[in-house]
């Protein structure tokens, strides 16, 4: 739905200044599938709810034609005007009940204030002056935690806490922050750090948090006091309580800005593949959108479409199924050379491409063609940074495992020319 179909409308609708895109898709909800009085509109303003129907009607613009509609996934169906939740599971505390509460109050409030807000529907939201900045603090601390646990696994513990600590100095400039995904990536990298067995890291990070944010709880920051509530959570739950924060984070972001608007989609994205990280067992295609439903809604060169493959390739890797990595990754490739007039996507898409086809044939043993493919996904990801105007540095983990995978295959080539030279020798 465009938005400038209805604005020569808002008078007529009796809407006033900062008009909110959900009240429109709320009144066409509300009257193809009424449900009463208690809506969030009821709170806000008064509106001629037949007015827009009406108007909807004559120009054609309609909730049935929504491309997640099709695909009958519980993720994606449309809802009523308000978003509902229950948090009277036996298994989530009170504690954590009041932590979704205030949750879903930041959200919600951060929509109607007009702090969050709409930025194109192929556009991930405006949430903060600073989003630049902010974007970068959270892809360093993401790096941060990402490298750490990577060098842990291979024995570097004091070089794995110099990195993590780099990650802990950035907390600060996360919770005092408003950008839109600070939240549910922070309660990620714990979850992510427990779930690799760096259990006591895991639990100093969350006692790290609510500490600082006490510390500026003090000074008035508004975000500060969600944060603190984090020295209550139970570590035990905290994928329990990943999962409830997921979904209502994808309801709210559904309900404020549409169901075909590409930061809903990512936010429907996010939870899908947190879920099939923790859960090994379901397949991919039972999560994850179609692609011949994106690529007939929007094309095989938009993005949607391209963060499904690059999604199916990351879970692969993490699923140990390198031969399926290997002969997916080529469709990410050819679809990213498709892209025009935006090379930050572009770039993204053939980094992460060429990246996991050189990772899985290392690990099949493939190695005639790592190198080549290696080399051009280093290749890509400087071209990305150029793009990204160097902003941030989100391939950060991806080019230090270039690199240490190029070491790799040098080293087995200077061990076979030397077992050629002891052959011929003999």
């Amino acid at each position: 739905m465009e938005v400038w179909k209805y604005k020569t409308k808002l008078a007529e609708w009796k809407f006033h200044r900062k008009v909110k895109r959900a009240d429109v898709f709320t009144a066409l909800r509300e009257h193809k599938n009424p449900i009463g009085s208690s809506t969030l509109l009821v709170l806000r303003r008064p509106f001629n709810r037949e007015g827009i129907v009406k108007y909807a009607a004559r120009n054609g613009i309609s909730l049935t034609a929504d491309l997640f509609q099709e695909q009958q996934q519980e993720s994606c169906r449309l809802f009523g005007s308000s978003p509902s939740y229950s948090f009277d599971g036996n298994s989530i505390s009170v504690i954590s009940k009041r932590f979704f509460h205030d949750v879903v109050g930041l959200v919600q409030g951060s929509f109607e204030s007009n702090t969050w807000r709409f930025n194109g529907n192929n556009a991930i939201i405006i949430s903060t002056s600073k989003q630049v900045a902010e974007r970068k603090f959270l892809h360093d601390f993401l790096a941060g935690i990402d490298i750490g646990c990577s060098v842990a696994q291979k024995g570097g513990t004091n070089l794995a806490f110099q990195h993590w600590n780099r990650a802990f100095n950035l907390v600060p400039f996360l919770i005092t922050g408003r950008y839109h995904d600070h939240l549910p990536n922070i309660l990620q990298k714990i979850n992510d750090l427990n779930r690799n067995g760096y259990n006591e890291v895991a639990r100093s990070l969350q006692n790290h948090i609510a500490r600082m944010s006490q510390e500026y709880m003090r000074q008035g920051c508004k975000t500060a006091r969600l944060y603190k509530s984090f020295e209550s959570l139970n570590l035990d739950q905290m994928e329990e309580i990943e999962e409830r924060l997921m979904k209502a984070f994808r309801k709210l972001f559904e309900f404020y800005l549409g169901q075909t608007c590409y930061n809903s989609f990512v936010m429907m994205m996010n939870a899908a593949r947190r879920r099939l990280t923790r859960c090994s067992w379901i397949s991919l295609d039972e999560c994850l959108p179609k692609l011949e439903d994106l690529d007939r809604r929007f094309g095989p060169a938009d993005p949607r479409a391209l963060e499904v493959i690059r999604s199916r390739l990351s879970l692969c890797f993490l699923r140990k199924e390198y031969r399926q990595m290997a002969e997916e990754a080529p469709i990410l490739i050819d679809r990213a050379k498709k892209i025009h007039n935006d090379s930050w996507q572009q770039s993204y898409f053939l980094t992460k491409g060429y990246y996991r086809l050189g990772s899985a044939q290392h690990e099949l043993g493939e190695y005639s063609n790592v190198k080549g493919n290696l080399s051009k996904a280093a290749f890509w990801e400087k071209e990305f940074r150029k793009a990204d105007n160097n902003a941030t540095d989100i391939f950060e983990p991806e080019r230090r495992h270039i690199e240490e995978q190029l070491i790799s295959i040098q080293d087995l080539m200077l061990v076979a020319e030397g077992n050629v030279i002891d052959h011929q020798a003999e």
